[in-house]
């Protein structure tokens, strides 16, 4: 049934209008270009420059705090700032302050949220299992992986769930690579599978 909802998928974003995001560093042939435009289509992420998407640039914590945001429907906080690193004014700050405020993302410490530090794969697993509500998730999903002894205590459940889900896919020699860098098309690729999961 996944496969089918996925080959839907992909067929009706073929037969969708050309997207008003057009960029200049996303060939049609990349295995991320029709991600890319879906996710351009629905507003949920948007390029680095009115040209370039920058897909291979690293995913930072405040572009995620803003893609949740997003697909969230960008409801406002009414909570106040804390963290001494984002300063008003900021694209991010509104989306920052809505996650902490939600439980979806943390600081990197007490008065720290660390906004362009680079994502990794295993923040990001965690930040989608609390967004959806921290279903359960067996953890046998991940011990076949090479790597499973490398994720860390506080994200094995949402690595866990990701990867059950179909949300989070290994990488070549069977590896999770929980400490790796999400880069912004790996990201874009990951919200096409939540919305098959959840038929959005």
């Amino acid at each position: 049934m996944k496969r089918l909802l996925s080959l839907l998928l992909v067929f009706s974003l073929l037969v969708l209008p050309v997207s008003a995001a057009v960029y200049d560093d996303v060939s049609p042939n990349a295995w991320y270009a029709v991600a890319v435009d879906e996710v351009s289509h629905r507003g949920i992420m948007t390029g680095t420059s009115d040209t370039t998407f920058s897909p291979n640039a690293p995913m930072s914590r405040g572009m995620l705090a803003t893609t949740l945001n997003r697909l969230a429907g960008e409801p406002h906080s009414t909570a106040g700032l804390f963290f001494q690193d984002v300063e008003a004014g900021t694209w991010y700050i509104d989306s920052v302050i809505w996650c902490d405020e939600m439980g979806y993302m943390e600081g990197t410490d007490a008065t720290h949220f660390s906004p362009s530090l680079p994502l990794t794969r295993e923040q990001l697993a965690t930040v989608l299992w609390r967004y959806v509500g921290k279903p359960p998730a067996a953890l046998s999903s991940i011990t076949s992986f090479a790597d499973s002894g490398a994720v860390s205590v506080w994200a094995q459940g949402g690595v866990a769930w990701c990867v059950s889900a179909g949300l989070l896919n290994g990488k070549p020699n069977h590896l999770l690579d929980p400490k790796g860098t999400v880069t912004r098309a790996e990201m874009a690729q990951v919200l096409i599978n939540y919305f098959i999961q959840f038929r959005l």
